[in-house]
């Protein structure tokens, strides 16, 4: 992957291709076992904030993740992944940590209203979090500080909602950026695993979060022949909440996917955009993205 891959993806449902809606085979069940997807694991930092709605304008919520993004690695010597989120104005409040397993859970170690400051160690694993964001005005910034990787975003670049992945160095060592307007309306990020199926085409399986980071299902969507996506949402109860109808884009080593979640009379229910990448060190690449439901705030 090249040291900055972005993308900033409209949502602009008209411009999908729909296919029909069905029922995902068995191998697209397998390619990403729900053995992977449950070893996303998270804790809550209490207090919980709630996904309310912006104060400002300027309120959203921020999903970090770093290290070897898609696991599976060999074991090496363990990379130091402490760092911040400091905010010029404004403030940044610790609503969830995310890793990979129990031995990768990143520990806080100091939050005050305008930063957060955590302790990370990993060997071939990932680790995360997602922070509430409250910025005065466009001027304000939001400062990303690790031993690997330092980068200042302008409010601009955040408040609407991005994905990002910033490689950081040739063993597959990486930070994933992603944010989400603050908002009333059902809405949050998705983070998991993607691996080619035998056919070629791609298969893609993780969790699904609210905005402030709690696990609120599973996603799972696969590629099919003429370059769309298909797939579904299942709540924690194991029942589906929404259809994946979308398509892709690649590149040399992973690209994009743009899709709306529909209900199962195909009726729209929002967005869902994101990025994927193919490592070298796995067998699986891994993926990351938002998605936004409309409602009346």
């Amino acid at each position: 992957m090249s040291a900055v891959f972005r993308a900033i993806i409209p949502a602009v449902v008209g411009a999908l291709l729909l296919v029909g809606c069905g029922q995902l085979g068995d191998e697209d069940r397998s390619t990403i076992s729900d053995a992977e997807i449950t070893a996303l694991q998270q804790t809550s930092v209490p207090p919980e904030t709630a996904p309310d709605a912006a104060s400002s304008g300027r309120s959203f919520y921020l999903r970090l993740a770093w290290g070897q993004l898609a696991g599976e690695a060999a074991p090496a010597s363990a990379v130091d992944w402490s760092g911040s989120v400091t905010v010029s104005q404004g403030t940044v409040a610790l609503s969830r940590l995310d890793y990979f397993d129990a031995s990768g859970r990143p520990e806080v170690q100091a939050a005050e209203p305008g930063r957060i400051e955590w302790a990370s160690r990993l060997q071939p694993q990932f680790a995360g979090l997602i922070a509430r964001v409250e910025l005065p005005s466009d001027d304000a910034t939001v400062t990303v500080d690790m031993p690997l990787f330092r980068h200042t975003f302008r409010a601009s670049e955040l408040t609407g909602g991005d994905d990002a992945v910033y490689a950081v160095d040739s063993d597959g060592h990486a930070v994933s950026v992603s944010s989400i307007p603050a908002s009333r309306c059902p809405g949050g990020f998705t983070l998991g695993y993607v691996r080619p199926a035998k056919d070629g085409s791609v298969a893609f399986g993780g969790r699904t979060t609210d905005r402030t980071g709690r696990f609120t299902g599973t996603i799972r969507f696969h590629e099919l022949g003429d370059g769309t996506l298909l797939g579904r949402v299942i709540d924690l109860d194991g029942r589906e909440s929404a259809r994946v109808r979308g398509t892709i884009v690649r590149t040399s080593d992973g690209g994009s996917f743009s899709a709306e979640l529909v209900d199962d009379s195909g009726h729209p229910l929002g967005s869902l955009t994101g990025l994927f990448d193919d490592p070298s060190y796995a067998s699986r690449g891994a993926f990351q993205g938002s998605f936004e439901q409309g409602c009346e705030e």
